[in-house]
């Protein structure tokens, strides 16, 4: 038998506290610090285990800039361990998680989400 799907309002709870603990960790590269700074959102894809442990971690969507989707996996990275997870979630969950790039992103403008 199926185990029943997670509640959807519980993972958008944890997917909120989550983005919000990424956006501590979050920073332009320093590889990238010039005059003209590119951007882009790199979509990162995570399997998060219930302690908050990162059990896989990929570049869901590239942003086409290879220095800001290594610096959205070093993110992740810096972020370790992650909000562990509730228990009306299951042990591990799949998240896609954006994150931005802009100018003004902190080491220049980095915005967490979309």
């Amino acid at each position: 038998m199926p185990s029943a799907a997670p509640d959807p309002g519980a993972v958008s709870d944890y997917y909120r506290r989550v983005e919000s603990h990424l956006a501590r960790f979050h920073a332009y590269p320093a590889s990238l610090s010039g005059a003209v700074r590119p951007t882009g959102v790199v979509r990162v894809g995570l399997i998060v285990q219930r302690d908050g442990r990162v059990m896989d971690a990929w570049i869901e969507t590239s942003s086409g800039i290879v220095p800001l989707d290594e610096a959205a996996l070093q993110t992740l990275r810096r972020a370790e361990p992650l909000p562990g997870l509730p228990a009306t979630l299951p042990g591990a969950i799949d998240l896609i998680v954006p994150l931005r790039y802009a100018a003004s992103t902190r080491g220049a403008g980095v915005r967490v989400g979309e």
